[in-house]
């Protein structure tokens, strides 16, 4: 049975290289529940009006915006620790990505050359990942690559791949709708909203913040 409410905030990391990015989901998670509560003394469930809808739209931008942030924080944070350790799933996905990133452009070469140069190697290696990571909006197939820095499987759900899990999957494809939704039409006028369940933002919130929070537990485990 789905929730009704934005979940709890589960237990803090061991790690204080996870410590940041738990603070962020839970400040979202915070935020999330805030709006909700006003959405729920403001509106008429069965009818919500605009105004209504904003509540719900940014209740699942703020879970989206955690997961995003909570993200990049791990990223930057717990990343090369995780390599300093010598996890080999992650020395593994980290010479792939290498290589993907050395197929896209000759101009890659550069970046490599600045690889061999630095002492030691490996902390460069962690710097273009990070900043590969960190400079684009989250989106599935991101959340994916990022999953695969640390070695992945971590559990989210039936499914041990966050992104296959279908919940999580359509959560981050509905706030980056949103988000579409929410800029200006440089053309003029408003852009075309849509409404949007109660239940299932709030399903969509809960999985976002879900799926950071697991992601955060799966690191702090190889810490």
């Amino acid at each position: 049975m789905a929730s009704t409410t934005i979940d709890e905030v589960p237990r803090p990391p061991h790690s204080h290289h996870a410590t940041d990015a738990w603070r962020i989901l839970k400040y979202a998670q915070q935020t999330a529940r805030n709006l909700l509560e006003t959405f729920d003394e403001r509106a008429d469930l069965a009818a919500p009006g605009e105004e209504q809808q904003d509540l719900l739209r940014s209740m699942v931008v703020a879970a989206g915006a955690g997961l995003d942030a909570a993200t990049r924080a791990l990223s930057r944070q717990a990343l090369i620790h995780v390599l300093h350790g010598g996890d080999a799933q992650a020395a593994h996905h980290a010479n792939e990505y290498m290589k993907g990133r050395l197929r896209e452009q000759s101009a890659e070469l550069t970046q490599l050359g600045a690889v061999f140069r630095s002492d030691p190697p490996r902390v460069s290696v962690h710097e273009l990942i990070v900043q590969d990571m960190t400079s684009r909006d989250i989106t599935a197939g991101r959340l994916r690559s990022v999953a695969n820095q640390f070695a992945p499987p971590f559990p989210v759900g039936p499914s041990d791949d966050p992104v296959a899990h279908q919940p999580i999957a359509d959560a981050i494809a509905c706030r980056n709708a949103i988000v579409d939704e929410m800029d200006i039409n440089p053309a003029g006028g408003g852009q075309q909203r849509f409404q949007r369940r109660r239940e299932q933002m709030v399903e969509y919130a809960n999985a976002l913040l879900g799926c950071g929070f697991a992601f955060v537990d799966h690191v702090d485990s190889k810490l």
